[in-house]
């Protein structure tokens, strides 16, 4: 398959002083996002980044997140750094997800390369990719998604 990883840094901050259990989910286009926990601490995040298989935490990373997060929720400034992760995403060359049987071998079904947006694409892409296996039709074409598109 035509993958490759995308490094993202994403930070858990710890808000001691109060209940981020009915805070909102922070997601607006074409940017960083914040996703609060029940434990008084919210996800800030996260890079995008070209890093290979690299999964190291990097100044860089840290300090891009921490400036985008506060240049749109001042408010954090007092937060604690409770942690530092690093994922990396699996994404196409054409940055569309690809999902179905894998050419030459029909028994073998993939859900991959949805890049950054695979917690998002996830549920959706697992559920067509399961209609597949099982014989059902899936309730959208996922012609456009197939692995054939690199043939």
């Amino acid at each position: 398959m035509p993958v490759t990883p995308l490094r993202g840094q994403i930070i858990h901050l710890g808000v001691a002083s109060h209940d981020t259990s009915t805070w909102p989910i922070v997601q607006p286009v074409f940017g960083y996002y914040m996703v609060p926990w029940a434990d008084a601490r919210v996800a800030v995040g996260a890079t995008v980044e070209d890093a290979g298989f690299a999964p190291e935490v990097t100044a860089g990373g840290v300090f891009e997140v921490l400036r985008e997060t506060l240049r749109v929720l001042p408010g954090l400034a007092p937060a604690t750094v409770r942690e530092v992760r690093v994922g990396l995403r699996p994404v196409s060359v054409d940055d569309t997800p690809i999902l179905g049987a894998v050419p030459r071998h029909p028994n073998v079904f993939v859900a991959t390369g949805h890049g950054a947006n695979g917690l998002l694409l996830g549920p959706v892409s697992g559920k067509l990719v399961a209609d597949l296996v099982l014989g059902r039709a899936p309730s959208i074409d996922v012609a456009p998604f197939s692995a054939r598109r690199f043939a």
